[in-house]
């Protein structure tokens, strides 16, 4: 993760029998959750190359992955509704641009 063009935390899980879009909206979770109890955010950015995959998850029908959607949303409006200033983006990064650090 980082904020003001440092990085200020770093994740690294092991797992076993995880799908590549459970791992990733994981991260995204984890990352969300932290980010979001920090007082001192107001603009999150989010950037993933698993927009898709995530988004049909969530909306198609009654998955296990919505059981960990369900209460971040809550944090989400929580966030948004503290400050008008307040905002989250996602933004869709497909592995082939391969983005430097930045």
């Amino acid at each position: 993760m980082w904020k003001d063009h440092n990085v200020i935390k770093q994740l690294c899980i092991n797992a076993t029998n995880v799908i590549p879009i459970e791992a990733k909206l994981m991260a995204i979770y984890l990352g969300l959750s932290y980010s979001l109890s920090n007082n001192n955010n107001c603009n999150i950015i989010v950037i993933t190359d698993s927009l898709t995959a995530t988004r049909k998850i969530v909306k198609s029908h009654v998955s296990p992955f919505q059981a960990v959607v369900a209460p971040l949303a809550i944090q989400i409006k929580e966030f948004l509704c503290k400050d008008s200033h307040s905002s989250i983006q996602f933004w869709h990064c497909p592995n082939k641009a391969k983005w430097p650090r930045h």
